[in-house]
């Protein structure tokens, strides 16, 4: 057979490679021992690779393999203790997991072999819907960088919002120390509705996705009322299409009140509409022969100054004239 596909106990006790293999060869994950001379004679190997699960690797576990040259360890720690001679003369190189050199040094006491250390983590970045956007790797993570991924949205109205683990930086850089992976999120564009007004209050100002409704409602003051928006519109409620930052003001506008002032046998003014909290001066003045007696609350005074919190009538009494005459 040319691979093992179902060790007996996670061992590997013998393996035979037959004339035709030729090249390199992966330990499947889950192996844990080797035995002594499981590999003997296989020619044929010339690289060999060790999954992390490997705890164990007997002497001399390849006996009599002339042509390998290479091998790879996925383990961080060395999984025996290494004879000079565990591995025939022909291996040169070792690849060790980043940050391993002085431990797997010990371990191989061989200096004929050179050791370098080899980024052994699986990683990788995409997006969570292509039609969105895409996830590029624009530098692989080693031993001495960090992998460098760009998220880039290419539907339009859309923005790249943040990764899988909630970092939301782009470009990013990860330095990777275990099998990983990210997911680039993207979402609708947002767009910042401002609201607001003086004399009265406005809600549904906020954030919101491009394409969304904002509803807009004017309240105002005590004394005020809601005349129209900064750009001409005067519906209240008022619902807005989002296409992008806008700000719309609430135009409030003082409560008028309407001061009616009148009477019979004479003329009085001051009345009209008049804001709240203004004043309104009354003047009564009689007809020819007549004269102002007082207003009909029982207010003597004339000219008289109101203060206007509400519609209210004034009604200016006048009276006839008197003379004496005297005889003698």
């Amino acid at each position: 057979c040319t691979g093992i596909t179902q060790p007996l106990y996670n061992d590997i006790i013998f393996v035979y490679m037959p004339q035709s293999y030729n090249g390199a060869y992966s330990i499947p994950s889950g192996i844990t021992t080797i035995a002594g001379n499981a590999f003997y004679n296989c020619k044929q190997l010339t690289d060999i690779t060790f999954p992390s699960s490997v705890s164990f690797i007997g002497y001399p576990a390849f006996n009599d393999c002339t042509n390998l040259t290479r091998i790879y360890f996925n383990c961080s720690t060395p999984p025996f203790s290494m004879f000079s001679n565990t591995f025939p003369n022909s291996v040169t190189t070792c690849y060790v997991p980043c940050g391993k050199t002085s431990d797997f040094q010990s371990a191989i006491n061989n200096n004929s072999i050179q050791i370098f250390e080899h980024y052994t983590y699986s990683f990788s970045a995409s997006s969570s819907d292509i039609s969105l956007g895409t996830v590029s790797v624009t530098q692989q993570p080693s031993c001495v960088q960090p992998a460098i991924i760009r998220a880039t949205a290419t539907a339009s109205h859309y923005r790249f919002a943040r990764w899988s683990d909630g970092n939301t930086s782009n470009p990013r850089n990860v330095t990777v120390t275990s099998d990983s992976s990210l997911i680039a999120i993207f979402e609708r564009d947002e767009y910042t509705i401002s609201a607001s007004g003086t004399y009265g209050t406005v809600s549904g100002g906020g954030t919101y996705n491009y394409g969304s409704t904002a509803t807009l409602t004017a309240s105002a003051d005590a004394h005020y009322h809601f005349k129209k928006w900064s750009d001409g519109n005067t519906s209240n409620p008022r619902t807005v299409t989002v296409n992008g930052n806008a700000t719309y003001t609430a135009i409030f506008e003082i409560d008028k009140h309407t001061i009616s002032a009148s009477g019979t046998n004479g003329t009085v003014s001051g009345g009209g509409s008049y804001d709240y909290g203004s004043t309104a001066t009354l003047t009564a003045t009689g007809d020819n022969h007549y004269h102002f007696k007082q207003w009909s609350d029982g207010n003597t005074s004339n000219p008289r100054t109101v203060t206007v919190s509400g519609n209210a009538t004034y009604t200016a009494v006048f009276e006839i004239d008197q003379h004496t005459i005297t005889v003698s």
